[in-house]
């Protein structure tokens, strides 16, 4: 039976996600470390792929030297920056940019003609998908550094009408499609991209990532 690869960022991600598979055993190769367990009978695999741009790249490429994935699924928390997408929202992420290197002059990108390189998640291209009918279907930017302040989040929103911010999703998905690996990515809200963002990580990622990932092994994807 193949096993299901979902790829889950940080320690903390992946312990709570870990926590609802049965039979849930800790394994290492090479670098790559996490949990083979089951849900429902499935078998599954959680990697952590760690937090950011060159993590991410690092362990996607040990993925694909050790798996033949037919398809990767990324699930993990993000900030919202729009007032459509509330704390505790599961998104689907149909489309992200890169502000990979911009993470220091994020103040002065509201003032400045800038197009950020975009990759379009192709199944979100269709909108009818039974996956955009259950989750809200977001646009995503991806950064190496969290937004440090509401005054940013709110010029970021405006310039670049993103719904959300994450650390790795730009990453993963350039990787991926080149590969011509069918990617799907979900997130769970657990802040609001501003000074308290690390503190209700913290505790949102215990209160919601555990329900929240049992939805996104409830979906059928193959």
């Amino acid at each position: 039976m193949t096993e299901k690869i979902i790829i889950i960022p940080s320690p903390i991600e992946l312990k709570y996600c870990a926590s609802v598979l049965s039979c849930a055993e800790k394994f290492q190769k090479s670098q790559l470390t996490g949990y083979r367990g089951k849900y429902c009978g499935e078998e599954i695999l959680l990697i952590k792929i760690g937090i950011g741009e060159k993590r991410a790249l690092k362990n996607i490429d040990l993925i694909l030297k050790y798996f033949s994935p037919a398809f990767i699924i990324l699930f993990g928390a993000c900030g919202s920056i729009s007032p459509d997408i509330n704390i505790g929202d599961i998104v689907y992420i149909k489309s992200v940019i890169s502000l990979y290197g911009f993470e220091d002059k994020l103040d002065a990108l509201s003032g400045i003609n800038f197009l950020p390189p975009e990759i379009l998640i192709p199944l979100a291209d269709n909108e009818k998908s039974p996956i955009c009918e259950m989750f809200k279907c977001v646009r995503c930017m991806s950064l190496n550094k969290a937004i440090a302040s509401q005054k940013i989040r709110d010029s970021l929103f405006k310039k670049f009408n993103r719904e959300i911010v994450d650390f790795e999703t730009y990453a993963i998905a350039k990787r991926l499609i080149e590969e011509k690996i069918k990617f799907f990515a979900f997130r769970i809200v657990t802040d609001n991209a501003c000074e308290d963002a690390i503190e209700l990580f913290k505790e949102n990622v215990k209160n919601l990532m555990p329900l929240a990932f049992k939805q996104i092994l409830n979906l059928k994807i193959d």
